[in-house]
């Protein structure tokens, strides 16, 4: 997390435009970074959005899970139920590359709409800039 982006929650938290941050597919370490920096600010870092089902468990082996744990920082599972997989077809994953190549899609359309989106279009798509936590 940059000092740009620090600085930027720092005015919405202290002009109560936001009440707690939350990210998305951070590494422990980034994680950890993050944390203490917001931490210095007085910023709540509240949570972080992962891909974690029954199948694809790798949170808990590169240690974001645990450090989300240690810290009080609540993990989102994106993919709960493994992208429409039920549990009883273990034999299809790993995902295809047909998978893959629509996740990455998908995740290249969420970064363009976060990355674009004005607090209007968030409340024009089901929630309040405030509800969603976005500070712009």
């Amino acid at each position: 997390m940059g000092l740009a982006c620090t600085q930027s929650l720092s005015l919405a938290f202290f002009f109560l435009l936001v009440k707690v941050v939350g990210v998305s597919n951070y590494s422990e370490k980034r994680l950890r970074n993050a944390y203490e920096k917001l931490k210095k600010t007085g910023i709540p870092l509240a949570s972080n959005q992962v891909n974690y089902s029954l199948i694809y468990r790798k949170p808990e082996e590169n240690g974001v899970k645990a450090a989300c744990d240690e810290l009080g920082i609540t993990l989102i599972a994106y993919c709960p139920i493994a992208q429409a997989h039920p549990p009883a077809l273990v034999e299809d994953y790993p995902p295809s590359d047909e998978d893959l190549t629509h996740t990455q899609r998908q995740s290249q359309e969420l970064k363009s709409f976060a990355t674009t989106s004005s607090c209007a279009e968030v409340e024009r798509r089901g929630g309040t800039a405030e509800s969603r936590g976005m500070a712009r």
